[in-house]
């Protein structure tokens, strides 16, 4: 999808950088293109789509917006297509709870502020729960530990004392 160029700011918007033939850092100028220019091709495509889903059509490109995105992507360290994916999640996610905070905080009347931060709660729980699933992917997810503090051992019951490793799972013997 592309759209015309606008006066000073980008030549064009392109969700796929093939409609053009012009790749992501082509599309933008200035200080802009040369941040993005410095990105590998696994982080170019969640910057483009966050870029884009961002961009407020018929408005000239913020280059603080760009430099927020690629330093949240930055942050983030995708290393492959799917981590990729999640961090454009991640990163519209907490611009969308952002948003929606600053909407409903602001809200001219208690039902709009009672939607806007609902929504905004909700856009927060996206962020974590996705930022738990970036985690355990990457092999970072949360350990389990259970610590027995007192044990009562019955007339004729048996107990063991110790740190006690998870088995192959047979029983018996």
């Amino acid at each position: 999808m592309t759209t015309s160029p606008h006066e000073g700011g980008p030549k064009a918007e392109s969700v796929a950088p093939a409609d053009e033939g012009k790749s992501l850092t082509e599309s933008i100028e200035g200080d802009a293109r040369l941040a993005i220019a410095e990105h590998s091709a696994v982080r170019d495509l969640a910057i483009q789509q966050v870029i884009a889903t961002l961009k407020t059509p018929g408005v000239p490109l913020d280059e603080t917006m760009v430099a927020q995105v690629l330093d949240l992507i930055d942050g983030i360290a995708p290393t492959n297509a799917v981590e990729s994916m999640l961090a454009a999640q991640l990163t519209i996610a907490h611009h969308a709870a952002l948003l929606t905070a600053r909407r409903g905080l602001t809200a001219p009347n208690a039902a709009l502020w009672q939607v806007y931060l609902a929504l905004a709660a909700k856009f927060m729980h996206l962020f974590a729960t996705q930022l738990e699933t970036l985690n355990r992917s990457r092999g970072k997810g949360t350990l389990q530990r259970v610590v027995v503090e007192r044990v009562n051992v019955e007339p004729g019951g048996r107990a063991i004392i110790g740190v006690v490793a998870a088995g192959s799972g047979e029983r018996g013997s």
